[in-house]
């Protein structure tokens, strides 16, 4: 097997590593003959035998956007991260229209991911209508690959399509342990905020819309 030698200084003496391209999660037998001489001319006076166990790559599967609000007059896609999973099933929520009093009213902490304060009662299955898609990834074990989910087909497609924006739940879940791997609230909205502090420190929130680039009223 092909191996390089790496060196590394620590404070007064120098550290020697065989390095090697090992795959992962297997057993691999090292063994050094007696009499194997080190860089520094020290030889080894016994055989010296040791097996040791590769780990597996780690498979993650997370959202690769910090950000919940998305922009209608951009492109009305999320970056998802995916290392060692080659598929991947993307669950939406999209809360209804007559039900949003009802999200604000029962549900807090993170609003990237909010919670629900009885869940027998109100939660997001019956608050929402729900989707289901899989996405596919072109998978790299070493340094994982970024894949996309479009909200496009997913824009109130109960008002068939007259309606634009949406609040969605979306989990991301592996196919092979059927686990759900991430969660979050996303945005679709055409509004966009304006927070004012004056000089005697009232607050005003101005409101308008980005697509007709005026201050909405109502």
């Amino acid at each position: 097997m092909d191996y390089s030698i790496k060196d590394q200084k620590l404070i007064d003496e120098m550290k020697y590593e065989l390095v090697i391209d090992a795959k992962p999660d297997i057993y691999y037998h090292i063994a050094l003959k007696k009499g194997f001489t080190s860089i520094e001319g020290h030889e080894l006076e016994y055989d010296k035998v040791s097996m040791v166990e590769t780990d597996a790559f780690p498979k993650e599967l997370k959202f690769a956007t910090e950000g919940s609000i998305l922009s209608l007059n951009e492109k009305k896609k999320i970056s998802i991260f995916s290392r060692g999973t080659k598929k991947a099933i993307v669950k939406l929520h999209q809360i209804k229209a007559n039900q949003l009093q009802h999200f604000l009213a029962f549900s807090s902490g993170d609003k990237k991911n909010p919670y629900f304060y009885y869940k027998h009662v109100i939660n997001k299955e019956n608050i929402s209508d729900t989707y289901v898609e899989e996405i596919s990834f072109n998978s790299n074990d070493y340094r994982g690959v970024y894949g996309e989910f479009d909200f496009s087909n997913y824009l109130n497609k109960r008002s068939h399509g007259n309606l634009n924006y949406g609040i969605y739940f979306v989990s991301l879940i592996d196919p092979v342990t059927e686990k759900v791997k991430a969660n979050q609230l996303f945005i679709l909205s055409d509004m966009v905020y304006l927070l004012k502090i004056s000089n005697d420190n009232i607050s005003t929130i101005f409101v308008g819309s980005q697509s007709l680039e005026r201050p909405l009223n109502n």
